[in-house]
């Protein structure tokens, strides 16, 4: 279901075109990077970007947050654009985290 936010043709395409880690996985201060690009955006359309990631655990009882950001965004064509791009961060709370149930590899929706 798309989002109410976005205001847009049906033209726009987002693509992962670069991720990596930084930091040895379950050892602060790692971090995780994945750049995206949208194209088939024209004038005055809006769009709402959504980008999930899979969380880990290695055995021990997580605690804490994690800290999610959307660093930076910008026109990147025509160069000349001066456009508003939000950013912006979100807090993950990790109480209960225990309570979540690992993806059962029978489910067709467990990736």
């Amino acid at each position: 279901m798309p989002d109410l936010g976005t205001t847009e043709n049906g033209n726009a395409v987002a693509s992962v075109v670069d991720e990596f880690q930084a930091g040895a996985t379950f050892v602060k201060p790692s971090t995780f990077h994945r750049f995206v690009d949208v194209s088939g955006l024209e004038a005055g359309e809006k769009v709402v970007l959504r980008t999930d990631v899979r969380i880990a655990c290695d055995g021990r009882s997580p605690t804490g947050n994690m800290q999610a950001r959307l660093a930076s965004a910008a026109v990147v064509e025509p160069a000349n654009q001066a456009s508003m791009i939000s950013t912006g961060d979100q807090t993950v709370p990790f109480k209960r985290v225990g309570e979540i149930k690992p993806c059962d590899p029978k489910d067709p929706k467990c990736e």
